[in-house]
């Protein structure tokens, strides 16, 4: 699988409640807005459904990152909140390994396992191209993390 595909899932992991509360949010508005809305009510549904396929994308890899991040140890959840998640608080901060070497060699284990997991459990990079790249939160984050790439490659040359 494509290392930015399973760097996507991961940084877009802590936002997705709060996308999947404002699509809810919209797909409420949209309807209440519906009667006083002049436009094709076939226009007006197929907002609607696209945005509930959106949603089922995003809640089908809620599902499946909750499924696997859920077969970590306490202390490989920390490292992820840590590099991916920004929810470490000080305490946890503590915890964590202060050799960097080991840290980054255990960030690279714990990486591969959950690429490797989610893989099995159907995000691939198929998947991944044709489903998530539609939805336009895992679109964006995408998108940072290559141009991201792109540019610390420039500067290295």
């Amino acid at each position: 699988m494509d290392v930015f595909y399973v760097k996507t899932l991961l940084f877009a992991y802590a936002g997705l409640d709060d996308v999947i509360l404002s699509i809810d949010e919209q797909v409420g508005r949209k309807a209440i807005n519906s009667r006083t809305n002049y436009s094709p009510a076939i226009s007006q549904f197929e907002e609607i459904i696209a945005l509930t396929n959106e949603k089922e994308i995003i809640l089908a890899v809620k599902l499946v990152c909750d499924t696997v991040l859920g077969k970590f140890s306490e202390e490989d959840l920390t490292l992820f909140r840590y590099k991916y998640f920004g929810t470490l608080d000080e305490m946890e901060e503590l915890l964590l390994d202060t050799t960097s070497r080991t840290y980054f060699r255990r960030q690279e284990r714990l990486f591969n396992r959950f690429a490797r997991r989610v893989e099995n459990l159907g995000i691939d990079d198929d998947f991944f191209v044709k489903k998530c790249l539609s939805v336009d939160f895992f679109k964006q984050i995408y998108e940072e993390l290559t141009c991201l790439d792109q540019t610390e490659s420039e500067e290295i040359k």
